[in-house]
């Protein structure tokens, strides 16, 4: 009997210990479940931590590359639009410049033309001709040519001029080796005289002469001078040298811009005053191929009578003294001619 106790009890112990490894491994069990839930809920955070990431990296690196190309966008217009604002400006200072010409010539248009300060003047028609071979510029000691002999030649075979008609002179060069050039003084049959009837206008008188320079294989200058003349006193053009001179040989410089081009037409005018200004001063003025060229020139004495001249060396002359102005009108517009 006693037996069969102690057995009772050793299984009851062994029921017990089986009972309590279970229950340890069933501890150990959810510990280990629970172990895993935790991890499984880390991982899934990581995960979910990772995939907010790459979510981030994919729309950073979509957003970046459209930011960049509109960043780059913006500095490319930024840049046109700098070079557009230099463009215009550049234009703009352009623009004022040349306002500011337009301006000044308008201006001085205007005040040529204001009737209060300028007038017209009537131009006087002069019938003339080459006239007088000046004896103090002659070929020679002979004075081969001269007013009275103007189609000779001479002796001493230096260069002399010849007037062939009214209007035409020629310059027959020297003889190689022999002789030399000479200058010569040609002036016309007619003076510019002031009128004597009473008149309220400025009266305009006026020539042309085209010069063709002789072409020669030697050093042989041309000259050219074309002016008026009054007692004794002469304002003239020196196409050579660029410059006016007046009756104290006074030079008066022509700007740069002048050149004496073969061919060229110059002309001289020559502007009276109305009577009744009793004490102003007439007035010359020079021009080129119709253009006026540098400044009127006020004569230092007062004369009512001017005569046309030239001085010519290795050049052929042809005048114009509005002989027909129909059918050979001047180059210069002597209708338009604006006097202050």
């Amino acid at each position: 009997m006693t037996e069969n106790i102690s057995s009772d009890f050793e299984l009851i112990q062994i029921n017990d210990v089986m009972e309590l490894e279970n229950n340890s491994k069933n501890i150990q069990i959810d510990e280990k479940v629970k172990d895993n839930k935790e991890d499984l809920v880390e991982n899934n955070s990581l995960e979910n931590k990772k995939d907010n990431k790459n979510s981030y990296d994919s729309t950073l690196a979509e957003y970046y590359p459209k930011n960049s190309e509109e960043i780059d966008n913006s500095k490319a217009i930024i840049e046109k639009k700098d070079e557009k604002i230099i463009f215009l400006e550049n234009q703009i200072l352009q623009m004022n410049a040349s306002f500011d010409k337009k301006l000044d010539e308008v201006m001085n248009q205007l005040k040529q033309l204001n009737n209060k300060k300028c007038k017209k003047a009537n131009f006087v028609l002069i019938k003339n001709k080459w006239k007088v071979i000046d004896k103090v510029w002659k070929c020679c000691e002979n004075n081969c040519v001269n007013t009275d002999n103007p189609r000779s030649i001479c002796i001493e075979g230096n260069g002399y001029i010849n007037i062939i008609d009214d209007e035409n002179i020629y310059y027959i060069n020297c003889e190689e080796g022999k002789g030399v050039n000479k200058y010569f003084r040609v002036c016309v049959e007619n003076s510019f005289t002031k009128p004597k009837e009473y008149s309220n206008n400025y009266s305009l008188f006026y020539f042309e002469i085209k010069c063709i320079k002789i072409e020669t294989n030697e050093n042989r200058r041309n000259w050219l001078v074309i002016g008026l003349s009054y007692n004794n006193y002469y304002i003239r053009l020196l196409a050579k040298c660029a410059l006016f001179k007046n009756e104290k040989n006074e030079q008066i410089e022509l700007d740069g811009n002048f050149k004496w081009n073969n061919v060229d037409v110059f002309g001289c005018g020559l502007v009276y005053p109305p009577t009744y200004k009793i004490n102003k001063f007439p007035y010359i003025f020079f021009t080129q191929n119709g253009q006026i060229i540098g400044k009127e020139i006020f004569p230092k004495y007062k004369c009512d009578s001017f005569n046309p001249y030239i001085i010519v060396d290795n050049c052929l002359i042809e005048a114009n003294f509005g002989n027909d102005l129909e059918n050979k009108p001047f180059i210069y517009d002597v209708k338009k001619h604006v006097v202050f």
